[in-house]
C-alpha cells in the first residue's frame, strides 16, 4: 500500500457504522430508509429526502481489488476482506456526514451532493445508467 487509506485499520464493526449512518440520516430529515445486504455484493442504503429516493452502495471487496493494499499485512485473505469492508463503511459514513453538513449549512443542495445516487424509475441509480450507457443515451432517455 503506497499510503494508508482513511480508516484502513478500523476495528469498528460494520453494524455499528450502519447504525451511526442511519442515525445521521434521521437527524438530517430522511423520512424513509431501507437497507439491503448481499454476502457477495455488499450493502445498499436507500433513503428519501423530500420527494426523491437515493441509494448509496457499499460494495463488498474482492481480493483482486485489494490485494495490493493488504499485501504486507499479517491477516488472512478473509480477514483482510473484512477489514476493507469495515473501512468502506467508515469512509462512507464520513462522506455522508460531510455532504449532509454542506447541505444543512446551505453551501450545497441535496441534488448536487446526491445526484449520482438518485434512484430512477428503473430502480437504478443515475450513476449506474451513465456508467453503463454513457451520457448520450442518458440524455435521450431523459429528454
Amino acid at each position: 500500500m503506497t499510503r494508508p487509506r482513511y480508516a484502513w485499520m478500523t476495528t469498528v464493526p460494520v453494524e455499528k457504522s450502519q447504525a451511526e449512518l442511519m442515525t445521521l440520516l434521521g437527524r438530517h430529515g430522511v423520512t424513509d430508509l431501507a437497507t439491503t445486504h448481499s454476502a457477495a455484493r455488499g450493502s445498499a442504503i436507500r433513503f428519501r429526502i423530500g420527494a426523491r429516493w437515493f441509494e448509496v452502495a457499499i460494495g463488498r471487496p474482492l481480493w483482486d481489488e485489494i490485494q495490493n493494499d493488504y499485501q504486507n499485512t499479517r491477516g488472512t485473505v478473509v480477514e483482510n476482506i473484512e477489514q476493507e469492508y469495515r473501512r468502506r463503511w467508515r469512509a462512507q459514513l464520513m462522506l455522508l456526514r460531510m455532504k449532509l453538513e454542506f447541505i444543512e449549512t446551505g453551501e450545497s443542495t441535496v441534488e448536487t451532493e446526491f445526484m449520482s445516487s438518485l434512484l430512477l424509475e428503473s430502480g437504478r441509480t443515475l450513476a449506474e445508467v451513465i456508467s453503463d450507457n454513457g451520457i448520450p443515451l442518458l440524455a435521450a432517455s431523459i429528454g
